[in-house]
């Protein structure tokens, strides 16, 4: 009876442990992302893996005649290297994408810690357009990812009015 309770929790360890070496080699990730007033965070992204666990809020605004974009490290769980890429795009017209727009500004930033901030702005000139905001990131070395807020008009003053 002892010995057969011993298989039995050796059998346990033996599976949990090769689930776990499984799982620290392959890794999972997801991501999601949320709309909110232009004033608040526009898209959230969560990046996971069993040794690190980050995310990043993107976001745009504007104000005083410019548009500005963000992205913050609100949570980073683990030792890791954060680089981001912040991008800003604009066009006088309607645009599905960002690749048929301007690029107007682009801030970079080798390690961006958790609670720091990275923006960059772009002035409106006094014109009304759209406006949309990028993100690259890599987290360590794993590949090269990106998020987009969706598209909001910005009068010359900087005023959203979508």
């Amino acid at each position: 009876m002892i010995k057969s309770k011993k298989r039995i929790i050796l059998f346990g360890l033996v599976l949990l442990l090769t689930l776990f070496s499984f799982w620290g080699i392959n890794g999972y990730y997801t991501a999601k992302a949320d709309t909110a007033p232009c004033s608040e965070t526009n898209v959230s992204e969560t990046e996971v893996s069993p040794r690190l666990f980050t995310t990043l809020n993107l976001g745009i605004g504007g104000a005083e005649g410019a548009v500005r974009g963000n992205v913050t490290n609100t949570f980073t769980l683990g030792f890791s290297t954060v680089r981001v890429y912040v991008e800003l795009y604009s066009s006088y017209t309607y645009q599905e994408s960002y690749t048929a727009m301007t690029l107007e500004s682009r801030s970079y930033i080798e390690d961006l810690n958790i609670g720091k901030t990275i923006e960059t702005r772009a002035s409106t000139g006094g014109e009304t357009k759209y406006w949309m905001a990028r993100a690259r990131y890599r987290v360590n070395s794993s590949d090269w990812a990106e998020k987009v807020t969706s598209l909001w008009l910005f009068d010359g003053d900087g005023n959203v009015i979508r």
